[in-house]
């Protein structure tokens, strides 16, 4: 029997597999949660391990099937359901690059989600695409940590709450929102400030105990170590559904064998609290290939009685929504007359994947800092490419690569910015990218650099702002490199939204630091490379080494802030710790 089948079965019978088994007795209370996280726009799909999939019997997940799953679940216990979304359902296809809000709105109201989080994607084009998206939902957004002192317009006229109750089977549960603070320069947020996530999720959930909130649940977008850490210090939540880190969490041996790799943690992760309480932690990865299905049970007092579930692959022989396949439909047609949807642009002589380029050198981070020098430097050999890991969403797959992929792999558009900078400058934007690196892997950091023309040493267990230990440019004779050296000049070219801030990088403001702006686009400056060479072999080649050379590497613990330091204790305070609470 095929894995896809096997799934099929088990979503059919998810009552079997994962909630029938867990039937209550009297007075128990049960609590099903259906949930999906940074969507990214893949509307009609994702390929099996590479994001773009337009369409065709291999694309996995999109809107239409996570719909007809959820669905399927929602309609056999509504009075015990909910049915949640963590946020991000902006960037990361041609669909939004197109049309924006527009079409995110066109699929997610058919949807009717019991309550959607803000991700920080959902400001990328400013508030003004941010605020036509949260007037035009149709489901309730909660977010709790938004200062919106200098934008109280963002509000007017929209469902945006700090958090809302909700009612199942006379049990009064209460939704608290929350958003990564690193939104204030992963996006565009303008004048929308970010306040502490944990202390807002704190307020709000006492403030819906006092409002009497018999269960209440985090829903945000800040990441899986945010998300343990709310679960861990918040003693009135009972459940935490997250988002942002795009975490593969499973329990056993996950239908797909290619995403056993990725799995970061349980299915649940059960966190214990000083107080002996345990909360649930969830996450179901990225792109709509899996849909998150956990029960809770409770006692008559609300305690925590169980908590089991698991992802469900959402393979491409399950069911789709016929109403969502009729949006699709009309979304297609109207997405060929923006792009050529099957145009080949070059042929891969092997994959490139994504999974390093937060955290290291990576293929596709090669040719597309290779291509921004080429295309943006008119002295290639002895100019500096500098390109953000984060603005990489997706690797290339073997074969013809088309004109969609690359755009999905890449979506932002950002223009290319070339500035002259002084050696200091330079080190002190390579301090940056490896400040918060975290060896564990579970705190991914976008504004780690790939670069060109350049050859890089970093000593992750070093303190922060001494880990380059040797950063080597290349000269005018493309074999040679020299150390890059404080006071001398060098020729950079990166992206708009480095340039401007974004990922933290401040140096340009603070140093102020003037750049030409090019009229191209990263994507195009790749597009441009790959029809030039027709056929490209990705590779890796050193130029960015990772090293640990103190004692401190041994874990996550030196290299995220302070209030993360309990990591390590969290993941051995797992699931097998649980013990039902009984007062």
């Amino acid at each position: 029997m095929s894995t896809a089948s096997l799934t099929a079965i088990v979503l059919l019978g998810v009552g079997s597999a994962v909630l029938a088994a867990l039937t209550p007795a009297p007075p128990h209370f049960h609590l099903d949660i259906v949930h999906v996280n940074d969507m990214h726009a893949h509307v009609s799909g994702v390929g099996r391990e590479f994001a773009g999939c337009e369409s065709g019997d291999d694309c996995y997940g999109g809107f239409a099937r996570i719909l007809a799953a959820a669905r399927s679940i929602i309609d056999r216990d509504p009075d015990h359901t909910l049915f949640l979304n963590g946020g991000d359902n902006f960037q990361g296809t041609a669909y939004y690059t197109f049309f924006k809000s527009q079409v995110i709105l066109d699929f997610m109201n058919p949807m009717k989600f019991d309550a959607v989080a803000l991700g920080n994607h959902e400001f990328d084009d400013g508030v003004s695409e941010l605020k036509k998206y949260a007037q035009g939902l149709n489901a309730t957004i909660v977010c709790g940590n938004l200062d919106l002192s200098r934008e109280p317009d963002l509000a007017v006229g929209t469902s945006l709450t700090n958090w809302t109750m909700l009612e199942r089977s006379g049990v009064k549960i209460a939704i608290v929102g929350y958003i990564t603070q690193d939104t204030r320069f992963s996006s565009k947020p303008e004048n929308v400030g970010f306040v502490d996530d944990l202390e807002s999720v704190r307020r709000w959930a006492k403030e819906a105990k006092s409002q009497g909130a018999q269960i209440v649940i985090a829903l945000g977008h800040s990441g899986y170590v945010i998300d343990m850490n709310i679960a861990r210090e918040v003693a009135e939540v009972d459940l935490v559904v997250g988002a942002h880190s795009h975490t593969f969490l499973y329990t056993g041996t996950p239908p797909d064998p290619t995403d056993e790799s990725s799995i970061k943690g349980p299915y649940p992760t059960m966190v214990k609290q000083d107080s002996g309480k345990v909360v649930p932690v969830v996450q179901a990865f990225k792109y709509t290939k899996y849909l998150g299905v956990l029960r809770v049970e409770f006692d008559d007092q609300f305690n925590l009685l169980e908590a089991k579930g698991n992802p469900i692959l959402m393979s491409p022989d399950l069911p789709k929504d016929s109403g969502l396949l009729e949006v699709l439909a009309k979304w297609e047609v109207e997405l060929g007359k923006k792009i050529p949807v099957n145009e080949v642009i070059a042929f891969m002589e092997k994959s490139a994947s994504l999974d390093d380029c937060r955290f290291t050198e990576c293929e596709i981070g090669n040719l597309i800092s290779d291509s921004i020098v080429e295309v943006g430097c008119e002295d290639y050999s002895a100019c500096i490419g500098l390109y953000n890991g984060g603005a990489i969403r997706s690797g290339l797959k073997e074969g013809n690569l088309t004109s969609i992929e690359l755009l999905e792999a890449m979506p932002f558009g950002n223009n290319l910015m070339v500035i002259q900078m002084d050696g200091a400058y330079l080190l002190e934007m390579l301090e940056q990218s490896v400040l918060w690196y975290d060896v564990s892997r579970l705190w991914p950091k976008g504004g780690f650099l790939q670069v060109a023309g350049l050859r890089v040493v970093y000593d992750v267990s070093q303190p922060q702002g001494k880990r380059v230990v040797s950063a080597d440019a290349r000269t005018a004779n493309p074999d040679k490199y020299k150390p890059v050296t404080p006071g001398e000049p060098y020729n950079v070219v990166t992206n708009k939204f480095i340039y401007g801030g974004g990922d933290n990088f401040t140096v340009f403001k603070d140093h102020n630091l003037k750049g030409m702006e090019y009229n191209i686009t990263d994507y195009n400056a790749v597009r441009t490379t790959l029809k030039r060479l027709r056929r490209y072999l990705p590779f890796l080649d050193g130029r960015i080494q990772i090293i640990s050379t103190g004692a401190s590497t041994g874990g996550v613990t030196s290299l995220l802030p302070c209030s993360q330091l309990m990591i390590i204790s969290l993941i051995l305070g797992s699931i097998a710790l649980f013990q039902p609470s009984r007062r």
